[in-house]
């Protein structure tokens, strides 16, 4: 729980937002929470099986597009990259 409210505090930088009505603040924060959920799994997985292909967090779709972006580089086609790869490119 710690670790996931640091992430949404600090990662997201929740409390930095100058959003004018609570509407404009509930739905931020709705989406910031699925972020920061998102990204506390991605870092437990990556610390607990470093060595697993990354298709077991993400769909295809998504690591490919995130290797792309990290390496400016086309993708495997053949193989996912590891789950450490992957976090560190976000990372990054």
């Amino acid at each position: 729980i710690e670790i996931y409210f640091r992430i949404l505090k600090q990662g997201c930088q929740v409390e930095k937002l100058r959003l004018e009505t609570t509407d404009r603040m509930i739905n931020c924060i709705s989406v910031y929470m699925i972020i920061a959920w998102r990204v506390h799994i991605i870092t437990m997985h990556s610390r607990e099986q470093p060595d697993v292909p990354c298709e077991t967090v993400f769909s295809e779709r998504e690591w490919k597009t995130i290797c792309l972006m990290a390496t400016k580089k086309k993708p495997p086609t053949n193989t996912a990259t590891e789950t450490r790869n992957i976090y560190l490119y976000l990372s990054s």
